[in-house]
């Protein structure tokens, strides 16, 4: 940070983006359309949910940083921005919605207090068909990741993970 003149500038380091990770095969082999949207989600977690199957596993553990950043993607993809002037009374509807849509992804988990671990561990076990995580997963998806290879079979440079994800050609 530095002082201009009277007021106090800053430059950020970094950003911290948040992403809906998916499951392209399940989602094509049901006709859902791509989660890009708040009506695509609740509809996918309807269609995919089932026997050994979370339509969703979003962060509940209220203590751990993870839940903080992904409500945090959940509100700013909703218009909702805490640190405006004015605070949550100005941001009232878009606030109600995101926080009943965070609701949604919480009850299509599994019980417990959730954070990146279990999301992350779960998306790999094929156990859900969508998570809420950074682009930091994006290597190891790919089977990149030498400390952490895929677990998707019996071969750890297997490509067959990647195939299944949105972001493979």
């Amino acid at each position: 940070m530095a002082k201009s003149g009277s007021k106090i500038a800053a430059v950020p380091v970094d950003g911290w983006t948040q992403m809906v990770v998916y499951r392209k095969d399940l989602f094509e082999k049901a006709g859902l359309d791509a989660p890009t949207n708040y009506a695509n989600i609740p509809k996918a977690i309807k269609a995919l949910s089932g026997d050994n199957m979370y339509g969703f596993v979003a962060a509940t553990k209220t203590d751990e940083n993870f839940m903080s950043q992904v409500l945090e993607h959940v509100l700013l993809a909703n218009g909702v921005n805490l640190v405006k002037k004015g605070g949550t009374k100005k941001q009232g509807k878009a606030l109600k919605n995101s926080l009943e849509f965070y609701k949604v992804l919480a009850k299509a988990s599994p019980p417990g207090e959730l954070y990146w671990k279990q999301s992350r561990a779960l998306y790999f076990a094929g156990r859900t068909p969508m998570i809420i995580w950074s682009p930091f997963i994006m290597d190891e998806l790919a089977g990149l990741r030498d400390s952490a290879p895929p677990t998707f079979n019996v071969d750890p440079t297997s490509n067959e993970l990647a195939k299944k994800n949105w972001f493979y050609n």
